[in-house]
């Protein structure tokens, strides 16, 4: 299995010949011009040519974006787009509307087999948000993907359960303007700062302590939207779970 870091929440995984992207965002801004890619993405949709199934999440433009559809468009026309059943009419046609028409829905907790060897699955946030998280699986590999899927931790647990996860790309959980965009003095904007990063670090332990619950090795990729930060960690049974519950308690 190839797993390619594109940008953002677009990964591209490459297995038994199938070629997989989530979420494409990859050129050009979001939100009226106010969300952009920095640094821009060394790989370019042209780059990524045509790939069997395209992912998406959820309807936000970060996730499912026009400038980027609109070249793939040309190598994808009858690609397959899997998509989160959310039981909402607008939904399906409004990914149709960007000219990618072979569209499947899939239910919570479901799975699509893609070969002998290969499944996705598909988990949606069990909290009534509109977002759903995807598990790419090939024989004893799994690589489990985010994107913006803030599930409970009892959610995370159960998957992590299910399945023995060797690849995990996780979100920041505090994003937004708090506290850059505010006018404070150097030394208050440098304690804001570091406070907020210790928070999001609580949080990603405690997700991991949930939903890494078999893995003896874990490769954790954590996308801080401007720069990609890869830790590899070992993990050895209850060592694992006294380590983290160690740091949580440490840094509240």
């Amino acid at each position: 299995m190839k797993i390619t870091t594109v940008c953002h929440a677009s990964v591209l995984v490459e297995v038994d010949g199938i070629r997989i992207l989530t979420d494409p965002w990859i050129v050009g801004p979001t939100y009226a011009n106010n969300h952009w890619i920095y640094p821009p993405s060394k790989i370019l949709p042209e780059d990524i040519g045509k790939v069997d199934y395209i992912f998406m999440s959820h309807g936000h433009e970060d996730h499912l974006q026009k400038y980027t559809l609109d070249r793939l468009l040309p190598y994808n026309r009858d690609t397959k787009v899997i998509i989160p059943d959310y039981k909402i009419k607008w939904w399906e046609p409004a990914v149709r509307s960007f000219g990618l028409k072979n569209t499947i829905l899939i239910e919570h907790d479901a799975s699509l087999k893609l070969s002998d060897k290969t499944n996705i699955s598909v988990f949606i946030n069990d909290k009534g948000d509109m977002d759903a998280s995807l598990l790419v699986s090939n024989n004893s590999d799994n690589v489990f993907i985010q994107t913006d899927n803030l599930m409970s931790y009892e959610e995370a647990e159960r998957i992590g359960k299910k399945f023995d996860i060797s690849l995990s790309y996780l979100i920041p959980t505090l994003t937004g303007p708090w506290p850059t965009f505010f006018d404070f003095d150097e030394v208050t904007m440098k304690k804001l700062s570091i406070e907020k990063e210790i928070r999001q670090l609580i949080i990603l332990l405690k997700l991991l302590n949930h939903l890494i619950q078999k893995t003896l090795y874990l490769l954790l990729v954590i996308n801080f939207i401007t720069e990609w930060i890869i830790i590899s960690m070992i993990w050895l049974g209850v060592i694992k779970r006294i380590i983290l519950n160690y740091l949580i308690k440490k840094m509240r």
